[in-house]
């Protein structure tokens, strides 16, 4: 997690149990008070400055959420408790654990990320700038947390009963789509690096490494039997068979008395 607590399955079970709910209800607080919307539209992310989003993500309730999420065996637990809503809200703010805990609960069921607008909290960070995502400020932090964003209305998209519709009906759907058409964009004009191999180059590299193997691959000619001489063999065998029938015929030469 973003604060590197470690806990063991049976550690994060029992914490999940006993203080899920507290756990959960005191971050909600914490997102709560911090929010200028009223309760019919308690999900849209308060608009906070760089310190006071800092301070609110380093709450030691979050930080405790967040190492509970990262562990399969307490999630369950947390969810039922309340947990999931509390894990939506902190992944309006990017933080990549909660992202990906709400992608785990959707293996099991999108419809329940569904309900508590996981799919409102993934739009609002595919919109947001890089400072206002909890990250260690790098351009690769910020990819891998989008990324994550794109995986989460996927699995949504697929998962819920109602996924698809209710993407398509958020306010923020359409900022969302003129987002990834410029990624992908970008991605088609950007120029390759001079370290990767090209296309061109791999094709004939391909090519050469085929015409290098054409020799190995050939078949190789059978081997000789006793049953098939060779051309050569033939020959000493037939001048040797012509030289014994020769003298076989030439008789002896006569004696002189």
């Amino acid at each position: 997690t973003k604060t590197g607590m470690c806990m063991s399955s049976v550690e994060a079970k029992t914490v999940s149990v006993s203080l899920g709910k507290k756990i959960s209800d005191m971050v909600l607080a914490r997102f709560l008070n911090h929010s200028s919307c009223d309760e019919e539209d308690e999900y849209d992310s308060p608009d906070l400055s760089s310190t006071e989003l800092s301070t609110l993500m380093d709450s030691p309730e979050i930080h405790l959420l967040c190492a509970l999420a990262t562990n399969k065996s307490a999630l369950p637990d947390l969810c039922a408790s309340g947990g999931l809503e509390a894990l939506s809200h902190v992944a309006t703010q990017g933080e990549l654990s909660a992202i990906m805990a709400l992608q785990e609960v959707c293996k099991d069921d999108s419809d329940m990320v569904l309900q508590v607008n996981g799919h409102k909290s993934a739009m609002d960070v595919l919109l947001a700038s890089p400072e206002k995502i909890q990250t260690k400020s790098s351009k690769n932090d910020v990819r891998e947390v989008k990324s994550a964003c794109f995986r989460l209305l996927v699995l949504i998209s697929r998962g819920a009963k109602n996924g698809t519709k209710s993407i398509a009906q958020a306010d923020k759907c359409s900022s969302c789509v003129d987002y990834a058409s410029h990624v992908v964009c970008s991605l088609i004009e950007a120029p390759v690096p001079k370290a990767h191999t090209t296309v061109d180059e791999e094709v004939e590299n391909e090519t050469s490494g085929d015409e290098d193997d054409t020799d190995v691959w050939l078949p190789a000619p059978p081997p000789l039997t006793s049953e098939s001489p060779t051309k050569s063999e033939s020959e000493e065998t037939e001048n040797n068979e012509d030289e014994v029938i020769s003298h076989k015929k030439t008789p002896p030469p006569k004696t002189i008395e």
